[in-house]
C-alpha cells in the first residue's frame, strides 16, 4: 500500500479591502510578519456586478496567502473520510454489478 502523506495547505493569512479598484498599494499595506514564501495576490475587479438581488461594486483586495503543512488533526480526517468514502464506492459499485448481473444473466 502506498504511504499516504501530509498535504500542503494554503491558508490566508491577510486581506485587506480598498473600494477604488485603482487603489495603489504599498508595503507599508503589509502586516509584519510576512515570510519570503508568502504569496501577494492583488485582485482587482473595475467592472462590479450589478443585478437585483447580488451586487457588488468594482473593488482592489489584496491577500496575502501562506503555505504550510497540513496538522495532525486534518491529517486524520481526510483519512478517515477518504476511507469511508471508498467503502461507500465499493457498496455503490457492488449494487450496480448485482443489478447488472440480474438484467444481464437471468438464470
Amino acid at each position: 500500500m502506498k504511504e499516504i502523506k501530509k498535504q500542503k495547505k494554503t491558508e490566508e493569512i491577510f486581506s485587506k479591502h480598498y473600494d477604488n479598484p485603482h487603489n495603489r498599494i504599498f508595503l507599508s499595506d503589509l502586516p509584519d510578519g510576512i515570510l519570503p514564501t508568502d504569496e501577494i495576490d492583488i485582485q482587482r475587479d473595475f467592472e462590479g456586478y450589478h443585478s437585483e438581488n447580488e451586487s457588488y461594486d468594482s473593488f482592489c483586495r489584496l491577500v496575502i496567502l501562506r503555505d504550510r503543512e497540513e496538522t495532525d488533526a486534518e491529517f486524520n480526517k481526510r483519512i478517515k473520510e477518504d476511507q469511508e468514502f471508498s467503502i461507500e464506492l465499493r457498496q455503490r459499485r457492488l449494487e450496480n454489478y448485482l443489478k447488472l448481473k440480474k438484467e444481464f444473466d437471468p438464470e
